[in-house]
């Protein structure tokens, strides 16, 4: 039997936290941004290293960076938005990757937006932004968040080959008690 396992990270992307550049993601952003990841799968990378770049041919270049990871599922909850992302076993920086964040180096997420709707508001003498709505670009994991709330809470890894011998254990087949005692009181006697 083949045996693969899957890696999952997961985690807070966003919070209605002030952030360390005074910007708070309301609740209706976070909602917002769960609608867009509904509509499309939204991948990770590395400190964003897809949207940079010197130049504008090194930025659209880096835009076909193979991500490092793919968001799977996501709920949102009264901390924040939390999603659950599959690392890609694929690309040659997996095990980088893996390693970082098991061992704390990557310890948080980052989010790369668009803001479409802000507002402005004082708040303990600050001028803070609101981010009402946001075009989310991608995600990407971090050692250094802007967002230090926006933190993984868990790794954990899922074996293909235990969910094969799971999906076997739960169809063996039950034994049928009403045939096994007709057999049973059936039997010859000479």
């Amino acid at each position: 039997m083949l045996f693969r396992s899957n890696i999952f990270v997961e985690g807070y992307i966003a919070t209605d936290d002030l952030d360390l550049v005074n910007d708070i993601v309301t609740k209706g952003c976070m909602l917002d941004m769960a609608e867009q990841m509904q509509e499309r799968t939204i991948k990770l990378d590395f400190e964003h290293e897809s949207m940079r770049g010197d130049s504008e041919l090194d930025r659209q270049l880096n835009k076909t960076i193979n991500p490092v990871a793919k968001i799977e599922d996501f709920s949102m909850d009264k901390k924040g938005l939390k999603i659950k992302a599959k690392l890609n076993r694929h690309t040659p920086r997996f095990n980088e990757i893996k390693n970082s964040i098991e061992e704390g180096f990557l310890d948080a997420f980052s989010i790369a937006y668009i803001p479409t709707e802000t507002k402005d508001d004082f708040r303990n003498g600050q001028e803070i932004r609101l981010l009402d709505k946001v075009n989310l670009l991608n995600v990407a994991f971090t050692g250094t968040a802007i967002n230090p709330k926006a933190t993984i809470e868990k790794v954990f890894m899922k074996s293909l080959a235990f969910l094969e011998d799971q999906k076997g254990v739960l169809k063996k087949p039950k034994p049928d008690r009403k045939s096994t005692r007709l057999n049973s009181s059936h039997i010859p006697l000479s």
